[in-house]
């Protein structure tokens, strides 16, 4: 499996303890998201699916349930939920100028109220949970910080980094932008340690 493939796997695996359980089979994700359009894609099969936005006559978000509505020109509508659509942060980011109804104001208002995660680096948490890598922030005493945020910082990346992934520290999910003051408390060597000893292949 490429590992970006399983990266999303693993991630879904990850934000299934803390939601209604969705099978692995009905998960999709969002996969290119240019000016031209986007595509979704199945996490697990041959599923592809390419919108063009001048396919599109509206747009709209219900930001409350977190869903995105597209009609299109030939009078059809269909659903992007959160729920099941692994970026769809990014989706929402991408949606271009010039539908009539989509709320742009409301978008730039709730990427803008978003705060830093001290996990994956990117600028992402609403309350206290990191919309991009899904990890909930630290709340303990102060003296409890660095073990937590380092030990969280291992598991993130442990996930993410392989060959031809890139260095430490990787990029913030997609949709989202890196945290000014983000501080990496792990190196390579101990992300690498740490798949070695906590790989099911090693095991």
């Amino acid at each position: 499996m490429h590992s970006r493939s399983l990266w999303r796997l693993l991630r879904w695996k990850f934000k299934q303890q803390f939601r209604t359980y969705t099978p692995v089979s009905d998960q999709l994700f969002i996969g290119e998201v240019s000016p031209v359009g986007f595509t979704v894609e199945r996490l697990v099969g041959s599923y592809f699916k390419a919108y063009r936005w001048k396919e599109m006559s509206d747009v709209e978000l219900d930001m409350r349930r977190r869903i995105l509505y597209f009609h299109t020109q030939k009078n059809r509508t269909f659903l992007v939920p959160e729920a099941n659509h692994q970026g769809w942060y990014k989706l929402l980011r991408g949606i271009p100028i010039g539908f009539a109804s989509f709320h742009y104001d409301a978008r730039e208002s709730f990427f803008g109220q978003l705060s830093a995660c001290r996990i994956c680096g990117a600028k992402a948490v609403e309350k206290t949970r990191c919309l991009g890598c899904d990890i909930l922030q630290y709340s303990g005493a102060p003296e409890g910080r660095p073990l937590y945020e380092k030990g969280k910082q291992l598991v993130h990346y442990a996930d993410r980094l392989g060959p031809g992934i890139g260095n430490l520290p990787l990029p913030p999910p997609e949709g989202f932008d890196p945290a000014a003051d983000f501080q990496l408390l792990v190196t390579e060597v101990e992300v690498y340690q740490y798949q070695a000893e906590n790989s099911p292949m090693g095991a």
